[in-house]
């Protein structure tokens, strides 16, 4: 039913739900295309980086600052901004680990949102492919 969920004052807003139509596998054409024009700043800040919850996304050059027990990794970009990435299923990955001071000149990743606390925003590769490695990363 109506709830108050519009962001205009004194309105009401109505959700519908419709019954989704389940499709098959498409053989061909479809490429996934990361969202590239966002920045590690909105990404993972709660409000502003909220648009981007389950959209695929690309960011350059972030430097892994540390890697806690609960494989959760945070990055800084070259200004200094950082942004958390979760790291519970590399084994399956192929690829290594992240360890401080690794540099990815190109991390491709879903965006997802972190429930406990703090509530934080990560990026999140999919496979090894998505974390190019490389030089050029200056944040600290």
């Amino acid at each position: 039913g109506p709830f108050n969920g519009s962001k205009t004052a004194n309105t009401k807003s109505v959700v519908q739900i419709n019954r989704a139509t389940a499709g098959g596998p498409t053989a061909s054409g479809a490429t996934l295309v990361p969202i590239t024009t966002s920045s590690a700043s909105v990404l993972g800040d709660l409000t502003n980086g909220a648009v981007f919850a389950g959209s695929l996304v690309q960011l350059q050059n972030l430097k892994v600052k540390t890697v806690d027990s609960a494989h959760v990794v945070t990055l800084v970009d070259n200004t200094n901004v950082t942004i958390k990435m979760a790291d519970g299923a590399f084994a399956a990955f192929g690829g290594t680990a992240p360890v401080a001071g690794d540099c990815y000149t190109s991390l491709t990743g879903v965006m997802d949102f972190n429930t406990f606390d703090p509530q934080t925003r990560t990026i999140n590769p999919t496979g090894a492919t998505d974390m190019g490695k490389g030089a050029g990363c200056t944040g600290n």
